[in-house]
């Protein structure tokens, strides 16, 4: 493999060393007094990158009181803040350390795909500055992207639209757009999710196929821990054997952002909700723990080979392993969401759905899952045909002793 070159270039204000990594353009001013950091160009095109360098060393020489910002003329399109610049505003505020503000990596990786897909549009339509980003072009953009053929859901349509919106907002609120750029978009709320929810018998069945290949015994652990915990795939990867306490019979999921000494030994974890929770252990995982043998590892749960327990890879094993072999046995049909739809967030579909049905209150189930808000615990829940019957039948509408009124006279 090539080593990796990289370029020394003298602007304004700064030196920078730019390099490419997987194709994109990087800028690193580290080595100038003040440094000014590393930062992402994000693009792959080389007279792009050299034109947002020098827009980054006139920032940054900004910041540091090395030149004064320039005033832009709201009315004037020539002198307004362009589409790439404002993007690239916005990530130098989502970089920053969380406690100022910023964001997590999950998060930023979710709005650099937005930020492609957004920048790749203006330049189809000639859209060239943030003052042409008004509501109407959020909802074209919207419909733009509704009418790719890669159809993208409902769910993804409205956090992209939301997220122009935002940047938007944000934008404005740091001077480099005028109030009346400011909008609203009123998105219709979705509350309903395609994701399916796995049946007792689905899952009962999966544990028994992995049961029965010695190499597949890790799964097994794995999907038992997250059918009986409602874990992300994610969170359970990174439990450790001192998250489990045997005598209290306790699972204690921490989150740990604001650790100094986890963040300088590069394993501080982060939760979705940015709060920990804990989660009683149900019999069936005490029992898979108590099979476990390797208390020594860094992780609890391990991969196929004992190595660091990698969310994809089991994805793909539990797929290509369990749901195609099984897919005979629970036909899906057609155009319809069923079993061979199923995939690891399934299991957390089921374990709400399976504490609903057998009894644990809408509070328990929220702490456990680690949500404030109950509507999104209702969206996880799935009412079966056979729990709605059941139910009817055990509702009595009329009095056992009530007659059934005077006979009809014959006709």
């Amino acid at each position: 493999m090539a080593k990796a070159t990289s370029t020394k270039i003298h602007c304004e204000y700064f030196n920078w060393r730019v390099f490419q990594r997987g194709g994109v353009f990087y800028a690193d001013g580290r080595t100038n007094e003040p440094s000014v950091g590393k930062h992402s160009l994000a693009t792959k095109d080389r007279h792009e990158a050299i034109e947002r360098l020098h827009l980054l060393d006139r920032q940054k020489a900004v910041e540091n009181g090395l030149a004064e910002p320039i005033k832009r003329n709201p009315t004037n399109l020539e002198g307004a803040l362009a589409i790439h610049e404002g993007w690239q505003l916005y990530f130098e505020r989502c970089e920053m350390p969380e406690i100022a503000g910023g964001t997590t990596e999950g998060t930023l990786k979710r709005y650099r795909a937005v930020r492609d897909k957004h920048i790749k549009y203006c330049q189809s339509i000639r859209a060239a500055n943030w003052l042409q980003v008004d509501k109407k072009h959020t909802l074209k953009y919207g419909t733009h992207l509704a009418g790719l053929e890669c159809e993208y859901a409902d769910r993804t349509l409205s956090l992209e639209m939301n997220t122009v919106c935002a940047v938007v907002k944000w934008l404005v609120e740091e001077e480099h757009l005028p109030t009346t750029s400011l909008f609203q978009l009123k998105l219709q709320k979705i509350d309903s999710t395609d994701a399916y929810c796995y049946r007792r018998e689905e899952v009962t069945a999966m544990r028994e196929l992995c049961n029965g290949k010695p190499e597949l015994k890790w799964l097994q652990n794995v999907i038992t821990a997250l059918a009986t915990t409602g874990l992300r795939i994610s969170e359970l990867a990174s439990l450790r054997w001192s998250d489990f306490d045997l005598d209290s019979r306790t699972l204690q999921l921490t989150d740990e952002r604001h650790s100094a000494k986890r963040k300088r030994r590069g394993n501080a974890r982060t939760t979705k909700g940015k709060r920990g929770r804990v989660i009683p252990l149900n019999p069936s995982l005490e029992e898979t723990l108590a099979g476990m043998t390797n208390r020594t590892a860094r992780t609890a749960f391990r991969g196929p080979r004992g190595g660091v327990l990698k969310p994809d890879t089991v994805r793909n094993i539990l797929i290509r392993e369990v749901i195609t072999p099984l897919v005979e046995r629970f036909p899906t049909p057609e155009e319809e969401i069923g079993f061979v739809d199923g995939r690891l967030h399934s299991f957390r579909h089921y374990f709400v759905s399976e504490c609903f049905r057998q009894g644990a209150s809408e509070g328990q189930i929220m702490e456990w899952v680690g949500h404030k808000d109950s509507q999104m615990v209702r969206r996880y829940r799935h009412l079966r045909q056979d729990d709605s019957k059941r139910a009817m039948d055990q509702l009595q509408f009329f009095e056992d002793n009530e007659s059934n009124g005077p006979d009809c006279p014959d006709q």
